[in-house]
């Protein structure tokens, strides 16, 4: 389900499970590229797991 959608602020994941329910976490590293061509035109509001200030406070910082 497009809800099922993760934003790490660095790549999305999604979460899913095979017909024998053996669990996959699928990663894309293409943020850019994925928000613009599938979350923002699908209007989908993706899972966050960390607040997007600790990740820029750790851009700034590097």
């Amino acid at each position: 389900m497009p809800d099922d959608v993760i934003d790490f602020d660095m790549c999305w994941a999604f979460d899913l499970a095979d017909p024998w329910g053996n669990q996959y976490e699928l990663n894309c590293y293409d943020y850019d590229r994925i928000k613009a061509d599938l979350i923002e035109p699908d209007a989908i509001t993706a899972v966050r797991y960390w607040p997007r200030e600790l990740y820029e406070e750790h851009v700034r910082t590097r």
